[in-house]
């Protein structure tokens, strides 16, 4: 846990956790990429930066989950299966 997220429970924080869970649920299914960010921020009714902020949490805490831009259409690498292994 970062420490910060025993304190402050921001809305990126919240989003984090939806993410993780849905991920874990296989909600983007067994690809190991998710959609683009601007997608995402879409579809959970935020912004792109709340939305990266969120991601970046989620990259520190499971960096297994290699939550970095890919060059083409800046999706994000990581799907369910990064978190069963």
């Amino acid at each position: 846990m970062i420490p910060s997220e025993t304190r402050y429970n921001s809305k990126a924080v919240r989003l984090s956790q939806a993410l993780l869970d849905d991920i874990r649920q296989g909600q983007f299914g067994p690809e190991p990429s998710l959609p683009p960010a601007q997608q995402l921020a879409q579809s959970y009714s935020v912004s792109r930066p709340t939305m990266r902020r969120a991601m970046g949490l989620l990259s520190h805490r499971y960096p297994h989950l290699n939550m970095v831009p890919r060059a083409s259409g800046r999706a994000f690498t990581g799907g369910s299966s990064a978190l069963r292994q």
